[in-house]
């Protein structure tokens, strides 16, 4: 099976658990890469997860492995990200 070279953010607003989402779905893989910092999970492992997830999903245009990363924080991570 053939991968996507790139994830577009918008492609989110439609999906729905039960028809779209397969295990293989690299929109799906992005939804489970959450973090939070509170889960145990380190940044560092987190962003390893990450870069695991872009080049298994042959990502790498720069832009869209920024948005994507951006996606994967929880709302208090994100705030931070925010003021950086």
């Amino acid at each position: 099976m053939a991968h996507p070279q790139i994830i577009l953010p918008g492609c989110f607003s439609n999906l729905s658990p039960d028809k779209n989402l397969i295990l293989d779905d690299p929109l799906y893989q992005l939804s489970q890469l959450k973090f939070d910092g509170e889960d145990g999970t380190s940044i560092i492992e987190h962003i390893s997860n990450f870069i695991k997830f872009c080049e298994y999903y042959k990502i790498n245009d720069e832009y869209f492995s920024c948005v994507d990363f951006f996606l994967t924080l929880e709302v208090h991570v994100n705030r931070w990200f925010h003021t950086l």
